[in-house]
Order: C-alpha cells, then structure tokens, then sequence
C-alpha cells in the first residue's frame, strides 16, 4: 500500500495511543472502533444519515426491477454520461407538470422467478411527494395510481433498456 493510504489509519491509531495515554479509554476504544470494517460501516452509516437530516443528500430511494433491466439501465446511463438520479428528478417533474405518464406495472406471470434487484436512487423527497400526490389525482381517470416509483421505473426502463415490459 502507498503511504497515502495508510496514513490516516496510522494517524487514527496514534489518536487512540494518545487518547488512552491522557485518560481517556472510552474515546480510545471508540477510535480503535472507527479503525475496524465493523466501525468504518457504522460511522459512514452515521455519517449519510447525518447528511440526510442536515438537507445535503436526498435519502435513498429503492425501484426494485428486474436485474437485467437494472443492469442495462446502469450500463447505458453510464455511457451516455448520465446521472439516474437528475433522470428520476426530470421524470417526476415531468409527471407532475402533466409532460409525461408512466406504463402501468405488471406483475410477473406466477412461477415466471424473474430475479429482482434494487436500483439506489436519490431523487428529491418533495418532487417524490408531489408526484404521489398527481397519481392519488389521476387514480379516478386511469383506474390506477401512479406513484413516484412507477414514474421513475418506467421512465428509465423506457430510456435506456430493450427489455420488453411485461
């Protein structure tokens, strides 16, 4: 490994010395945590909700899809140099200000065993409540009502895979 890389792991175990050295054992310990696989994941879990409250990030938004979709979704996102999540917002606005209706979903046919996955997302939490809010508007007209995840799962799907809505 480069020095780069391990220094601020060397510097964090220098705190911790320096900590229990002074009297301070708990704040050690915790140091000595934050250095393990099992602390780095909860303080980076503390860390994205913290950036979640403080208005930073938008919090993660899960479209479970079929993984062949999700993986042509990314593929061809990736190419084009495009953001899924400024593609989400875009799909919600243009749901909401009437410019865009989404395929209703389907279930799969019984038995069929298509294997799912989730495509992380972080669209923005109010265009999210505004778009729920035009489907609850639409449901007497459609017969269904569209919600913020059947707009953004069918508006990637429509953009960038070839696989066949079922």
């Amino acid at each position: 490994m480069r020095p780069e890389t391990t220094r601020p792991l060397t510097q964090l175990k220098q705190v911790a010395t320096h900590l229990r050295s002074t009297g301070e054992p708990e704040l050690a310990e915790f140091v000595e945590y934050a250095t393990t696989t099992a602390g780095n994941k909860a303080l980076m879990r503390a860390i994205m909700q913290q950036r979640e409250i403080d208005g930073e990030i938008q919090p993660t938004f899960m479209v479970t899809i079929p993984e062949r979709v999700r993986t042509q979704i990314k593929t061809k996102a990736e190419k084009a140099g495009e953001d899924l999540t400024e593609q989400a917002n875009e799909a919600l606005t243009a749901f909401i200000d009437g410019e865009y209706l989404p395929t209703q979903p389907m279930r799969a046919a019984y038995g069929s065993n298509v294997k799912k996955k989730n495509l992380n997302l972080r669209p923005s939490r109010d265009l999210r409540a505004q778009a729920d809010a035009r489907g609850k508007e639409l449901e007497a007209e459609l017969g269904w009502a569209p919600r913020a995840s059947h707009v953004i799962t069918s508006w990637l799907w429509e953009r960038y895979s070839t696989v066949p809505r079922q």
